[in-house]
């Protein structure tokens, strides 16, 4: 299929505040000198053309896959 699921980085003081689970579910990250905080409360799917082009990867990062992976499950699974 022609689409992503997408998790987007938000400049780092405008992602909302979760208490105490901040680091974890909004994991900081480096791209272009600049900290965004991962989203994953806004996943969303959308098609590859929308979008663009590739500016930073983390594939090659385990730590940083570690932490999308734990921020994903503090959202998605089930208490």
């Amino acid at each position: 299929m022609p689409t992503r699921i997408v998790a987007p980085l938000v400049i780092q003081n405008a992602m909302r505040q979760t208490d105490g689970e901040q680091p974890r579910i909004a994991p900081v990250f480096t791209v272009l000198g600049r900290g965004y905080c991962l989203n994953p409360l806004d996943i969303a799917t959308i098609g590859t053309a929308r979008s663009g082009d590739l500016v930073a990867s983390f594939a090659t990062d385990d730590e940083a896959k570690r932490r999308i992976q734990d921020a994903l499950d503090a959202v998605l699974r089930p208490f």
